[in-house]
């Protein structure tokens, strides 16, 4: 939501301002309300001998909130032109791996997060760009 503030504070980029939130918005409440169905464990959890290379999170695994985020913010910025899609769906799929990396995620959570975040990209696109 940080970068949707940010580009709220120029008039030019308030529409897109508004469609990058609404596509974080739509793409994190099925994410909230999948954790909260599936209560899957994250990896350091489950896995004996998992490295902790973070403070553990107490919460759910399935899905990633932190990729849904990260995809639904590149599918919205990469409406602008093809450097900063380039750099938008670059930032995501690096933030899916970190996930998995630090052991917050199985490799399915950052997936089912990745889709997730497109679709809510694609609701934002379809709600104000269009």
């Amino acid at each position: 939501m940080g970068i949707s503030t940010a580009l709220w504070a120029f008039p030019t980029s308030r529409t897109l301002a508004v469609a990058t939130a609404i596509s974080v918005v739509t793409s994190h409440l099925p994410v909230q309300l999948l954790k909260r169905t599936v209560q899957r464990p994250r990896p350091y959890f489950a896995l004996q001998g998992y490295r902790k290379l973070v403070a553990p999170l107490t919460d759910y695994s399935f899905p990633s909130g932190h990729t849904a985020a990260a995809f639904a913010m590149a599918g919205i910025l990469s409406t602008s032109g093809l450097p900063i899609a380039l750099v938008s769906w670059s930032l995501a799929i690096i933030v899916g791996i970190s996930r998995m990396y630090l052991g917050h995620h199985y490799p399915l959570d950052v997936a089912f997060g990745a889709v997730l975040g497109i679709a809510g990209a694609v609701l934002g696109r379809a709600l104000v760009l269009a």
